[in-house]
């Protein structure tokens, strides 16, 4: 989780630094610097409740309570996001951006450390031994 936090943290910022896009041009009712896009509250939220809850699904919890902690997660996420765009301080797209990234950032975590790992990609695997002609 703290891998997915992070990692989601230091591309937030790193996007920041390359995009400057300017803040929305309404009042902020929220004191801000730095650019607008990605959104870094969106970014960290997901990462942070999707490696939650893929953590809790590889524990033995059942489905009914994965489902709930999936509809509370999702709940917050999106409560972030929208309180970001209310508040004036970020476009919907931003937002939006910050979702994808911070969920991405997530799964390829997830992805490299299961067992196998990126491993078990195609792109990844050895070419296989052509036949030769005969």
């Amino acid at each position: 989780m703290a891998l997915s936090l992070g990692g989601a943290m230091l591309i937030s910022d790193v996007t920041k630094t390359i995009t400057a896009r300017p803040r929305p041009s309404v009042e902020h009712l929220q004191a801000v610097t730095g650019s607008s896009f990605p959104s870094g509250h969106a970014a960290q939220a997901s990462a942070f409740w999707l490696s939650l809850l893929l953590t809790l699904r590889a524990t033995r919890v059942t489905s009914f309570a994965l489902r709930v902690a999936g509809v509370f997660a999702a709940t917050l996420v999106l409560g972030v996001a929208w309180s970001r765009v209310y508040l004036g301080v970020h476009y919907p797209s931003d937002v939006v951006a910050g979702v994808i990234l911070g969920s991405g950032w997530a799964l390829w975590v997830r992805r490299c450390l299961s067992p196998g790992g990126v491993s078990r990609t195609r792109l990844s695997r050895p070419p296989r031994p052509r036949r030769r002609a005969r």
